[in-house]
């Protein structure tokens, strides 16, 4: 059965564009491999950020604990001296470690 010539360039039209998103597509893989590729890397650089903070976050807490327990031995130390009373600086040393 015959067809209409503007039917023909229609369907030609559609084959066309078909074709052409087929193509795109392939060109968008490798773009999209990319893009997930550096997501990912950004995803493991951000996850290594954080491991970095939370490691630094406790050597400060950690280092918070050793100047609050060392004032308090100083403060405990001041105050045998200020009161002429007998303090064993062993004791206080061995407590520092």
């Amino acid at each position: 059965m015959p067809t209409h010539p503007k039917n023909d360039q229609i369907m030609n039209d559609e084959n066309l564009n078909d074709d052409m998103m087929f193509n795109m597509g392939e060109q968008d893989n490798g773009d999209m491999g990319e893009l997930m590729d550096s997501q990912v890397m950004e995803e493991e650089r951000m996850r290594a950020e954080e491991n970095i903070y939370n490691t630094h976050l406790d050597a400060v807490k950690e280092e918070v604990q050793l100047i609050q327990r060392e004032g308090e031995m100083i403060t405990t130390l001041e105050r045998a001296i200020k009161n002429e009373e007998d303090y064993d600086m062993r004791e206080y040393l061995a407590n520092a470690r």
